[in-house]
């Protein structure tokens, strides 16, 4: 029989989709199951992934790792912000076949190391938390290594989550308070707190995740996320060691904290931690960001689109200004920022005019204000507003100018 379990098969009005398990990416659309095994031989792509943070697809290869299982990591950066992550990552099962549910696996919070790990992320998180009676949720928790020292440390309300069953019934074992699921699931509860601790270096879509962390956090509430420290890799005495199957998203702080910052958070504290790993040192770096509100977050959005709004202005009045003296038609704060533009320091603003009269005699970059009816020369008249522009060309028209007319456009 073909084999169909690399794909995912969801219902749809018109029949059935098949789509990668890994990627998401569509493949086929079907009317039958049967008809999805006939076109199995089809399905075989290549998960190209973007950047983790700004999400190009620009990339150079940087190195190519082949497994004995045929598996293949392409180590790429981008070339627009310089993230390095695997753009053809190996598979990792995290939910049946989680290496963090063997025995005192490495990351499975059970070896001395872990031990020694978690008791320094608490000693940072009761610095910035020092309230035990805030709720924790811990992404990721493995078999409870960092629950174990919160619950040493007095931090009554923490619960940690991870895909893997067999995780979950460790963390139970210890009476330690955990769940199943992942940060695909849709978000059980709101937290205090949401910790991932070694989590981000290893999931397919960073994006997504960080939209899942910051579903499942309090307004107001914050995020712990550490990852290993991608600038000192060169520095362990292992080859390849953070290259390795699981590991496909390689971070410096600079761009955890830019990728947190896209996803809506603050920066509160950032640092970097040597931990031990196999009696070497091993770097890590951790951030500790906010929660921002909607209201920030919805003014935020309105300054970035009026950021594009006046470079488009710029790049289209720039070259029909370039050089020319210039009457300035508006007093008003858009004309104060059009002033600031390369396209307006590309001219020369010889007269500024407005038909507010309480505005004349005030001085703008300089130059005094004056009524329409001072104009004189023939220079191009630039349109400083938006809102007024139709009323100003009429005016225009009205005092009988036969100066160019320039409009801005938006």
């Amino acid at each position: 029989m073909p084999d169909l379990s690399s794909v995912t098969i969801n219902d749809n009005d018109s029949g059935l989709v098949v789509s990668c398990t890994a990627c998401g990416k569509e493949l086929d659309r079907v009317p039958t199951l049967a008809a999805a095994y006939n076109r199995a031989g089809l399905y075989a792509h290549k998960c190209w992934r973007s950047c983790q943070v700004c999400e190009s697809n620009e990339r150079e290869e940087l190195h190519q790792i082949t497994f004995s299982t045929g598996d293949l990591q392409t180590v790429s950066s981008c070339l627009k912000c310089g993230m390095v992550y695997a753009a053809e990552p190996p598979s990792a099962d995290y939910k049946e076949a989680s290496i963090y549910a063997r025995p005192c696996a490495l990351g499975s919070g059970d070896t001395p190391s872990d031990r020694d790990r978690f008791r320094g992320t608490v000693k940072i998180l009761s610095y910035y938390f020092p309230e035990n009676e805030i709720s924790i949720l811990d992404v990721g928790c493995a078999q409870g290594g960092l629950l174990r020292e919160l619950d040493f440390s007095g931090y009554e309300n923490a619960v940690g989550m991870d895909p893997s069953q067999a995780c979950v019934d460790a963390c139970m074992k210890k009476d330690l308070l955990a769940i199943r699921g992942s940060l695909e699931d849709a978000p059980a509860g709101l937290y205090d707190l949401v910790t991932a601790s070694h989590v981000l270096e290893h999931v397919f879509d960073v994006p997504k995740a960080l939209e899942s962390i910051r579903a499942r956090v309090k307004e107001g509430g914050f995020v712990y996320i550490e990852v290993p420290n991608a600038m000192k890799y060169a520095e362990a005495a292992i080859p390849f060691l953070d290259l390795n199957r699981e590991h496909i998203n390689h971070f410096s702080l600079s761009l955890l904290c830019e990728a947190l910052r896209r996803h809506n958070f603050e920066l509160v504290a950032a640092g970097e931690r040597i931990l031990t790993l196999f009696g070497n040192n091993y770097h890590a770096i951790y951030v500790i960001a906010k929660k921002r509100s909607p209201l920030v977050n919805a003014i935020l959005k309105y300054i970035e689109k009026s950021k594009s709004q006046m470079l488009a202005i710029d790049a289209i009045l720039q070259p029909r200004i370039a050089g020319l003296d210039i009457i300035l038609w508006g007093y008003g704060e858009f004309a104060q920022q059009l002033l600031a533009t390369d396209a307006l320091r590309s001219a020369r603003v010889i007269q500024v005019v407005d038909s507010d009269p309480s505005k004349h005699g005030l001085l703008l970059n300089g130059v005094l204000v004056e009524a329409p009816e001072k104009i004189k020369s023939s220079a191009t008249i630039l349109i400083a507003s938006l809102v007024n522009a139709d009323s100003i060309q009429r005016d225009c028209q009205r005092f009988g100018l036969s100066n160019p007319v320039i409009r801005v456009a938006r």
